[in-house]
């Protein structure tokens, strides 16, 4: 199911995942200070926090949004299986909105990425 692609991510049908310091720089997200702290727009983007650490992001100004596709917060609240995360290791992450346009996953993918829930 993991599929590098030409642009460095994974691939879930029609979702190219990527490890989230590559996601923020393909999607022109700086990270900032030590611990990272996503800015867009020239402002903090508003963040919120999973069982593990950060799984979203989000703009305040445009709306672009990222998620971690592996955080049940973001899949619905599945535990990845083991055998998607060995498949994906830390390209888990994915652009959720762009301009306020709501990217619709759930539509898109024909196959459930960690085996238990569908986009």
């Amino acid at each position: 199911m993991n599929n590098d692609t030409s642009d460095g991510g994974a691939t879930v049908p029609c979702i190219s995942l990527f490890d989230v310091t590559d996601l923020c720089q393909r999607e022109g997200i700086e990270l900032r200070g030590d611990d990272g702290q996503p800015y867009c727009c020239g402002e903090r983007m508003n963040v919120r926090g999973g069982i593990i650490g950060p799984d979203f992001a989000e703009c305040r100004k445009c709306g672009k949004a990222i998620g971690n596709a592996a955080s049940p917060h973001i899949n619905g609240g599945c535990i990845p299986s083991d055998e998607w995360i060995k498949e994906n290791g830390n390209k888990t992450w994915y652009v959720l909105h762009t301009s306020n346009a709501p990217h619709q996953a759930r539509a898109v993918a024909s196959r459930p990425p960690c085996g238990c829930w569908a986009f």
